[in-house]
C-alpha cells in the first residue's frame, strides 16, 4: 500500500477554512496573554508573546492548519513560545524570568514569528494548489527509516548524557558531544515516521501504535531525567 503525499500548498484540502478554530486559538491566546500580567510578566513580553501568537493563527488561518507549513510553524511556535509561557504561568513565573536579555530575546523571536509566517503566507499563495513534490511511501520503507532514526537518536542522546560535563563539572559543547546535541533531535523525526506509517497502514483512520506510544514514553522519560521541560513536552 502506497501513499502519495504531496509537499507544497495543500490548504483547500487541509483545513484553510476554520474560523472557529482561529476564534478558540484567539481566545487560548487572549487568555495567555491576561495570566501573564497577572503572574508580574512585563507588558512589553506579554504584548509581543500576544502579538506573535495572533501572527501564527492568522498564518495557520491562511495557509491551512494541516499543511506541510501548518505543522511546522504550529510546532515551532509550540517548541519556542507556547510551552515556555504557559509552564511559567502555570508555576507563577513572569514570562521573562530565567532570561538574561528579555526584550532582546522576545523581540527576536517576534521577528522570526513574523518573518516566518509571512514567507509561508508568500509561497502558499505563490503555488496555490499546484504539487512541488510527489513523494510515494511504504509501510516498509517508513519502518524503516524509523527504526535508524529512532537507533541513531537513543544512541547520540546516550552519548549527551555521559559525555555531557566535564571532569571539572563544566558543561560541554564542542567537538564529539556538539555533534551529538545537534543530531539526536533525529528522534523526533522517528515519531512522525512511524505516524505516517500507521495513517498509511490504517488508510487514514489510524495514526497511534504501541510502537510509538513506547517511543514517546522513552523520549519523555529521557526528558524527565534531564529535569527538561522541554524534553518531556517535545516527543
Amino acid at each position: 500500500m502506497n501513499s502519495n503525499v504531496v509537499y507544497g500548498s495543500n490548504a483547500p484540502a487541509l483545513g484553510r477554512s476554520r474560523p472557529n478554530a482561529a476564534m478558540i486559538l484567539t481566545s487560548l491566546a487572549t487568555l495567555l496573554f491576561v495570566a501573564q500580567l497577572m503572574v508580574g510578566t512585563a507588558l512589553y513580553f506579554s504584548g509581543a508573546v500576544y502579538v506573535a501568537l495572533i501572527v501564527i493563527i492568522f498564518t495557520l488561518q491562511h495557509i491551512g492548519y494541516a499543511s506541510i507549513a501548518g505543522v511546522l510553524i504550529g510546532y515551532f511556535g509550540f517548541r519556542y513560545l507556547v510551552l515556555s509561557q504557559v509552564a511559567k504561568v502555570l508555576y507563577g513565573q513572569p514570562g521573562e524570568s530565567n532570561l538574561s536579555a528579555p526584550e532582546t530575546t522576545i523581540t527576536v523571536l517576534l521577528i522570526g514569528i513574523i518573518s516566518i509566517c509571512a514567507a509561508a503566507i508568500v509561497v502558499a499563495n505563490a503555488l496555490k494548489d499546484r504539487k512541488i513534490v510527489a513523494f510515494e511511501a511504504s509501510p516498509e520503507t517508513l519502518a524503516l527509516l524509523r527504526n535508524v532514526t529512532f537507533g541513531i537518536g537513543m544512541a547520540t542522546l546516550a552519548m549527551t548524557s555521559s559525555m555531557a560535563f566535564s571532569e571539572s563539572g563544566d558543561s560541554q559543547y564542542g567537538g564529539l558531544i556538539g555533534f551529538a546535541k545537534q543530531v539526536n533531535s533525529i528522534s523526533y523525526f522517528a515519531i512522525m515516521l512511524e505516524t505516517w506509517r500507521n495513517l498509511v497502514l490504517s488508510n487514514g483512520r489510524r495514526s497511534t501504535s504501541s510502537f510509538l506510544i513506547i517511543m514517546i514514553g522513552v523520549l519523555c522519560a529521557v526528558g524527565f531525567a534531564f529535569n527538561s521541560k522541554t524534553g518531556i513536552a517535545q516527543p
